[in-house]
């Protein structure tokens, strides 16, 4: 019997069975009025965030890619030879929903109350007790041991995020973070 995923409409197997054709026969590429879409909206970003002054994040050339990718995927999932603006469109809302605000969102430290930064630098305290100078740890697991001793997990996200920026730890793409020497 195939198993089904809860709540989906499709059997896992057919969509493994799916992907694999997918990544077997459809290749999209950009079509040249996607590119210029593309184009413009990177243009439109950067000009936002150097608009918006000190502490801004940039985009990068590298976030750019990114969003090509997350574009030739959507086409993919449609099995589209040729990557359209709406593609474009939807991986732009995607990427500025999880990456940009997520970076606007950890500029706003200035609003935290003199108590909420008092208790993040305590959790800032706790991490380098927890994590030893070049030592590595799953953040969700470095996050749950803290706050097992009695700190917001919220205040432990914005030590650990106050203290990425600053260059104390380093966090990776497969959720560990590292203590620099």
């Amino acid at each position: 019997p195939k198993r089904s995923m809860v709540g989906s409409p499709f059997h896992f197997a057919d969509l493994k069975r799916f992907i694999a054709y997918c990544r077997r026969n459809c290749s999209p590429r950009l079509s040249a009025e996607a590119a210029g879409n593309l184009e413009s909206k990177y243009v439109e970003i950067r000009k936002e965030m150097a608009g918006n002054g000190k502490g801004s994040i940039p985009i990068t050339v590298r976030q750019l890619e990114a969003i090509t990718r997350i574009s030739e995927s959507l086409a993919k999932m449609q099995l589209c030879q040729e990557v359209t603006v709406a593609h474009v469109e939807e991986a732009v809302r995607l990427f500025t929903r999880a990456t940009l605000e997520a970076a606007r969102s950890g500029l706003q430290l200035e609003t935290l109350s003199r108590e909420e930064m008092d208790e993040v630098r305590k959790a800032e305290d706790a991490v380098k007790q927890r994590l030893h100078v070049g030592g590595r740890a799953n953040k969700g697991t470095l996050v749950g041991d803290i706050s097992k001793r009695g700190f917001d997990p919220k205040h432990i996200h914005r030590a650990i995020q106050i203290m990425v920026r600053r260059g104390d730890l380093e966090e990776r793409a497969d959720f560990t973070i590292g203590r620099k020497l």
